[in-house]
């Protein structure tokens, strides 16, 4: 994911123009190298009920 390298190239790079800004919005918890795998299968099942196709009602056909 090319923007999540430059973010993690950016945060080890003490002298980056962005580091600052960028340290400002993380979280104090960040780890670049912990995948919170039931974190992330949360997030999942929660997107997919928000997506989930929605039953249409039926309508009776008038001629």
């Amino acid at each position: 994911m090319p923007g999540y390298a430059e973010y993690l190239t950016a945060l080890a790079d003490p002298n980056s123009p962005d580091r600052d800004e960028l340290l400002r919005h993380r979280s104090e918890h960040f780890d670049p190298g912990r995948v919170d795998l039931v974190a992330i299968a949360l997030a999942v099942d929660e997107l997919s009920r928000k997506w989930a196709p929605k039953s249409r009602r039926k309508t009776s056909a008038k001629h």
